[in-house]
């Protein structure tokens, strides 16, 4: 049994000896001695994490493939195996799932008005290519492109269009559900300005989940220079 607390203190019942970390928080801590023990550990070991968070559970699948294949992780709605999830998204959306977690609604990055998780989900599996690896960018890359903020652009479009109605720049889809049904402010998308201040924030925490297995992490992206 190996213990992260919000201290980013690492105990554990064994006599182990724990490597060096600049760890700020304790869910990446909790996967990067997940990691170190599958490495230590024989293929049929099983690995359990106990967490009643939601961001454990996605950097859980997010770096699935680098744990122990009968990896679980026990929350309050009770014990959920990862290999299903892990296949039924596939290795690349898997990949992304911290920033799009991020994007979406985690605990410190915002979230959008009216649209839930349950509908965030659904545009995300039948995301292109672009929107998928746009949003791993926002885990590996040092800054946001304006390529990167295109694809998240049409894929933020995607949510808050009409059933029926393809339309993927903001502006666009701002003017057509204004004209159209005369939708209030906080029934539209947020204008490009504010999508990118948003990305911005978002990237810094996508940066911190994305090197959840590295024992030292890069600094943190400075949070005055990223939307706020």
């Amino acid at each position: 049994v190996a213990i992260a607390s919000s201290s980013v203190h690492t105990r554990s019942n064994k006599d182990l000896i724990f490597q060096d970390n600049n760890h700020k928080e304790a869910d990446t801590l909790l996967i990067y001695q997940a990691f170190l023990a599958s490495q230590r550990s024989p293929p049929d070991a099983q690995l359990v994490f106990f967490s009643p968070d939601t961001d454990v559970l996605v950097l859980v699948i997010a770096n699935y493939d680098l744990m122990l294949k009968n990896t679980s992780i026990s929350m309050a709605s009770g014990v959920i195996w990862i290999e299903p999830i892990w296949r039924a998204i596939g290795a690349e959306r898997a990949r992304a799932l911290p920033a799009f977690h991020a994007l979406t609604g985690a605990d410190n990055t915002g979230r959008f008005s009216r649209i839930g998780k349950a509908t965030w989900l659904q545009v995300y599996m039948k995301a292109d290519t672009d929107v998928i690896s746009s949003l791993q960018m926002l885990s590996t890359e040092a800054e946001v492109t304006e390529t990167m903020l295109d694809s998240l652009a049409s894929f933020v479009c995607a949510a808050y269009s009409p059933k029926g109605i393809y339309i993927k720049t903001i502006s666009e889809l701002r003017w057509h559900l204004f004209c159209k049904y005369m939708a209030e402010s906080d029934k539209l998308p947020p204008t490009i300005g504010a999508l990118r201040q948003h990305v911005l924030r978002v990237h810094i925490q996508a940066r911190v989940w994305g090197q959840a297995t590295i024992a030292l992490q890069d600094p943190q992206l400075d949070p005055l220079q990223n939307g706020y």
